[in-house]
This record gives structure tokens, C-alpha cells and sequence, in this order.
């Protein structure tokens, strides 16, 4: 097998980065959460402090843009160019650990259910997303780190995560496409394979009224991040804690699955308005989800969960007084078939270097 089908086809070049600072929505304040001091990493309570986030999609032609006719690769050689490119920009915010919102991992009913294992392992099948049955799949490997003090972080911040277990830790926990695709784009613009990670998957019956969920998921993404970001538990010296630890968000995810009728979904109106939605929020988060979420319940959507917790996240990190700057120029969302697919990426801080352009 040639090196292409082992991680999938480079596009040529990486776009310039384009940094516009965006504003989000204020909100009320809640009271700190207490972490237990168990959480601890290299003998010390770790906290994070979120550096970066980015939505990468999951699908098959994003990876591999070849599986299509040459006519047709344009936008997913976009959004792959894109995805790569996410990878140098985690790189280069020197993300120390990744946390990935998967809608495609092994779920839990009406909980996200985070990964507790030591490691991880797993693959992409590529080539299923054409519905082709003559076309022969193949498969790009994945193993990982996984971190397991950021894991219990988030199952002790919010009664909405539990923690999943497979066979007592003797082997990694399985990995699939929603994880896979996403992160080898990453690693191939520069993401290093040595990057710890806690892969939190969605809940179950996700794209099942859908709309329902998206103020619990909200909710539980202001949470979280106030909870891996608290300083202090119960009169710690802050002077004694240690550095925190540079934290990368990662939301798997494709849009609307409803683009076309001759589709496996079938055709929906609301997949175009859905996807221009997305997108409108993607480039100025400002806008919230609110408009995208009219039309979530028939556009079918496997993306929404984590999307929804990106929200209340950004939200979260201005209330608390910090920037959120778009890294990139937001690419898409194009639908080359009957899914939309779009690739966006947020630097965190307060003193990001930011260009304005006019």
C-alpha cells in the first residue's frame, strides 16, 4: 500500500493565516466548580488553560479528496488544505493536550461519555461515505496517548460525563473515523503524534430531535471549560501551582447530511440554510447557534453536539475576559455530496499577536 492510502493525499501548500478578533455574547455568571485534588498530573493538581480550538470534519473526501471524480475535489481539497493547516496552527500554539468532541465513538445514552484508558487505537475506512459497493475501502491507522488526568477532569465537572472503560485498561480503546480522520489531518500539518488526548463522545440519538440538545450541550461546554480552568480548590497556595497546561479543543463533526436526494438521507430544505448558518457562526461567533438550530432537527446533523458545546465554551472564555481570534479564514461549508463539511480554527488568549483586516 502506497503512503497516500496509509494517511491519505497532501494538498499542495498551506494557506496564510488570517487572524480577525471576533466578540461573543455575554453571559451570566456561575459559581466556580471545585475540582477534587485527585486530579492530578506529574504529581501536581493540573488546571488547563484552552489555547486553541478548531471544527474538523470527519468526512471521507475531506481526507481524500481523490475518492471523488477530478471534477468534483475542488472544495474538499479546500477543506482538506484547511484541516492540515489547523494542525500547524495547533503546533504552533504549542497545544500540550487535545480534547476531541466525537459524534461517532462508542456513546452513552443522553451523556457524553469520555475515554478512560491509558491509550488508544483504531482506523478510518475510507471510502464507505460513496455508498459504492464496488469501490474498494481502505483503511488509515490511528493510535494515540491518552491523558488521563484530563480525563477525570471532565468527569468530575459536570454529572453530564461518565467515564467508559474497556477491558480494565489491558488494551487501547478503540478509535474510529470520527476521531481518526480529524486528528491524522492534524498530525500532518504538524500536530505531534505524541500529544496526549481525552476524547469525549457525544451522546447517543444525537441527530434525533436534535434542537432538544443544544442547551444542555451549551451548558455543559461553559462548564467544562470553567472547570479544567479553575486555579485554585479549597485554599491551595497559588503560588504553588504549577503552569497550566496548554489545551487544544477539537469538534469532529460534518453539517447538514440532507444536501442531495439521491443521498442516503434523502433531501431537506433546511440543509442549505442549515450549513449557511454554521458557517455565519464559524465566522463571527457572536452570532450563536441560535439561527443554525431552526433548522438542525431536519437537516440531520452528526456535528451538532459538539458545535453546541464549542458555544458555550467561546462564551465562557470572553466572560471570563479573554480573546477568542479566528486563526484562519473559515473555509466552507461546501457540500461536494450530500453532506456539508467546513473547517474553522480560534486562537485563546489575551495576548495573541492579532492582524485586522480590512
Amino acid at each position: 500500500m502506497d503512503d497516500r492510502r496509509r494517511r491519505g493525499p497532501r494538498a499542495p501548500g498551506c494557506a496564510a493565516f488570517l487572524v480577525v478578533v471576533v466578540a461573543v455574547g455575554a453571559l451570566k455568571e456561575e459559581e466556580p466548580v471545585q475540582l477534587p485534588r485527585s486530579i492530578v498530573k506529574n504529581g501536581e493538581k493540573a488546571t488547563w488553560e484552552i489555547v486553541a480550538s478548531a471544527v474538523v470534519p470527519h468526512g471521507d473526501f475531506a481526507f481524500d479528496p481523490t475518492l471523488l471524480p477530478a471534477s468534483n475535489q475542488n472544495a474538499s481539497w479546500q477543506l482538506h488544505a484547511a484541516a492540515v493547516d489547523v494542525g500547524a496552527f495547533f503546533r504552533d500554539r504549542r497545544v500540550e493536550a487535545v480534547l476531541v468532541l466525537t459524534p461517532h465513538g462508542i456513546s452513552a445514552e443522553g451523556v457524553v461519555a469520555a475515554y478512560d484508558a491509558s491509550t488508544a487505537s483504531g482506523f478510518a475506512r475510507l471510502g464507505d461515505d460513496l455508498h459504492n459497493a464496488s469501490f474498494p475501502d481502505y483503511d488509515v491507522p490511528l493510535n494515540a496517548t491518552l491523558d488521563a488526568a484530563l480525563t477525570a477532569a471532565l468527569s468530575a465537572a459536570s454529572p453530564q460525563v461518565t467515564l467508559l472503560q474497556a477491558w480494565a485498561d489491558s488494551e487501547p480503546f478503540p478509535l474510529r473515523w470520527g476521531e481518526a480522520i480529524p486528528l491524522l489531518l492534524l498530525r500532518d500539518g504538524g500536530l505531534p503524534e505524541t500529544t496526549p488526548l481525552a476524547v469525549a463522545s457525544m451522546p447517543g440519538k444525537r441527530t434525533s430531535k436534535a434542537s432538544n440538545m443544544t442547551a444542555s450541550m451549551r451548558l455543559l461546554g461553559r462548564t467544562l471549560r470553567r472547570a479544567l480552568t479553575t486555579t485554585t480548590t479549597g485554599g491551595d497556595d497559588v503560588s504553588s501551582l504549577p503552569e497550566k497546561i496548554r489545551l487544544g479543543v477539537l469538534v469532529s463533526g460534518d453539517l447538514a447530511h440532507t444536501h442531495a436526494a439521491d443521498g442516503p438521507y434523502g433531501f431537506s430544505q433546511a440543509a442549505g440554510p442549515f450549513d449557511e448558518a454554521v458557517g455565519a457562526f464559524l465566522r463571527d461567533p457572536a452570532r450563536g447557534l441560535t439561527e443554525a438550530k431552526q433548522y438542525v432537527d431536519d437537516a440531520l446533523v452528526c456535528g451538532w453536539p459538539g458545535m453546541a458545546m464549542l458555544w458555550g465554551i467561546l462564551e465562557a472564555e470572553v466572560l471570563a475576559g479573554r480573546r477568542v481570534a479566528a486563526a484562519q479564514p473559515v473555509v466552507g461549508p461546501f457540500h461536494p455530496t450530500y453532506y456539508g463539511m467546513a473547517v474553522a480554527a480560534f486562537a485563546h488568549d489575551d495576548t495573541y499577536d492579532v492582524e485586522s483586516s480590512t
